[in-house]
């Protein structure tokens, strides 16, 4: 069955009710347990709080000294460091195969997140069975597009450092490095970009390709180019519509995170003000009892909200990739919407 292809902005209805009837009708709390699992493994459920750190001026004791009005590092203590060399590089060594496992995992159910939204069923046993031999391909692929990333950043990260390596570690060289740090951060700015931009492509698009023709990584990112080269104003409305429909699904969940909590936060606020004013008595011990109590409620009530939330907005984002993508691609269009059977022909007359 062919689909008429529709834009970004007119794929959201549709989306909002196919999550509506795949999380709601009916209400399957064994599903969002599942759903949670693989939005954690996929990466999907994202919270917004980012791995982003700023690191300010600090002195670390033993490695930053001051000497008249210049600040240094001082040498580094090899020999110590030579104890703790084998340790360190099993843990980098247990850190890559956790990660490679964690990356293989999230392939295959990034398949079964796909057939979830598609077929309104999850049997995640069965379909991990089924797709983890075609995960293979997604997770090389992906392995290929980080090891290429990686090699993109360490150049552009070396320079700088190399340069402030040769100026003793002296703070006061980057202030000459300032247009140099400029251009490197621009340059891992766009660098990042990019890579979101195709890895968004290859898990919006070129998955279900995959699915559907059992094709290798390689080859339905090849047919996905081709359909972007045919029509790039819509799948740049979609980029752009997603972003938004992001920034959107990110403020509604943080407001209602914020009323929850907020709403919980009132009567443990009395109860620690009626507990902590007068004489302190067993009521007012057993008020901020209660109040710890409601506490730890507070923040396993805010996790669950969180993660509801989050795996709402994951199935959202899938359908509505399933909806715009369907009436682009004919095999995912008569997968999502298969044509009637004809009718039984009728009886003949006596």
């Amino acid at each position: 069955m062919a689909l008429a292809p529709i834009s970004a902005v007119d794929a959201v209805s549709p989306a909002l009710d196919r999550a509506r009837q795949l999380l709601f009708r009916p209400l399957r709390l064994g599903l969002w347990l599942r759903l949670f699992l693989i939005g954690l493994l996929t990466g999907e459920l994202s919270s917004g709080g980012g791995g982003g750190w700023i690191q300010s001026a600090f002195q670390i004791p033993g490695l930053v000294a001051r000497t008249s009005n210049q600040r240094h590092f001082l040498p580094v203590t090899w020999g110590r460091l030579g104890h703790w060399l084998p340790l360190l590089l099993i843990l980098l060594l247990l850190g890559v195969v956790l990660t490679l496992i964690l990356m293989y995992l999230g392939s295959v159910l990034r398949f079964v997140l796909l057939e979830t939204v598609i077929n309104g069923q999850l049997h995640l046993r069965q379909s991990f069975r089924r797709w983890r031999s075609l995960a293979a391909s997604l997770f090389l692929l992906r392995l290929w597009l980080t090891l290429l990333v990686w090699a993109l950043s360490v150049p552009l990260l070396a320079v700088p450092l190399l340069r402030f390596w040769r100026s003793g570690f002296r703070f006061e060289a980057l202030r000459t490095m300032l247009p140099l740090l400029a251009l490197v951060v621009a340059l891992l700015v766009i660098l990042s970009l990019l890579t979101l931009l195709i890895w968004l492509f290859i898990k919006d698009f070129a998955v279900p390709v995959m699915a559907l023709e059992e094709l290798s990584a390689g080859r339905a990112c090849l047919l996905v180019w081709r359909m972007l080269r045919a029509e790039p104003g819509a799948y740049a409305g979609y980029v752009g519509m997603k972003i938004v429909l992001s920034i959107a699904a990110g403020m509604i969940a943080g407001i209602v995170v914020v009323l929850i909590v907020f709403l919980l936060l009132i009567p443990i606020l009395l109860l620690v003000a009626f507990g902590v004013i007068g004489t302190f008595t067993a009521a007012h011990a057993l008020a901020i009892a209660l109040a710890i109590a409601l506490g730890v409620l507070l923040v396993l009530v805010a996790i669950v909200a969180g993660s509801a939330i989050g795996v709402a907005i994951m199935v959202f984002f899938q359908a509505y990739m399933v909806r715009f993508f369907a009436g682009r691609y004919d095999r995912l269009a008569a997968t999502l919407f298969p044509e009637a059977p004809f009718p039984p022909a009728p009886a003949p007359e006596a």
